[in-house]
Order: structure tokens, then sequence, then C-alpha cells
């Protein structure tokens, strides 16, 4: 169990990563980064092209993040429920 929490902990990192790149778009920084688009662009077309970027960076944590949790996959410990099973089994059987 201890080994699937360290495999678990970076991906876990990098979804969190995500979701702080994800809440940003409604943030301060998508403001700042639409004004600077402002400049060039229509204030329609800045504030799209600013949630595009954000959106690309959170697509692109949370497919890193998954992709690290993978290995961890399943979470139980499936040797002791393999176990528990095997336990149950003989038990009802000596009934």
């Amino acid at each position: 169990m201890r080994e699937k929490a360290r495999l678990g902990s970076r991906g876990a990192v990098l979804l969190a990563a995500a979701g702080v790149c994800g809440g940003a778009a409604a943030g301060t920084a998508a403001v700042t980064l639409v004004r600077l688009l402002d400049r060039v662009l229509s204030p329609r077309a800045s504030a799209l092209a600013a949630t595009a970027c954000l959106s690309v960076a959170a697509g692109i944590f949370a497919s890193r993040g998954f992709r690290e949790l993978r290995p961890a996959l399943p979470l139980l410990p499936t040797d002791t429920l393999g176990s528990l099973a095997d336990d149950l089994d003989a038990s009802e059987s000596d009934n």
C-alpha cells in the first residue's frame, strides 16, 4: 500500500497543478493576459486566446497527472483483498 501511495503522489501533485491552472483561467492571471492581448486583438479575441492558452496548460497537466497515477491503480490493497476472498471461500467450504 505504501508503494502505491508513493507512485500515486506525483500524479496527485500534477492533478493539483492542473486544477490550479484551470482556476487561474477565471482569476487575475487571466485578466492580465486578456489586457495584454487587448493591445493587439479585439477584447473578445483576446479573452478567447487567453482562455485557450490556460485550458491547454490545464489539459497537459491533467494528462501527465493521469499518466503518473495509472501505475498506482487500483488504490485498494489487491493482495489483501484476494487473501480475504480466499479465506472466505475456505471458511464457507469448511461449514
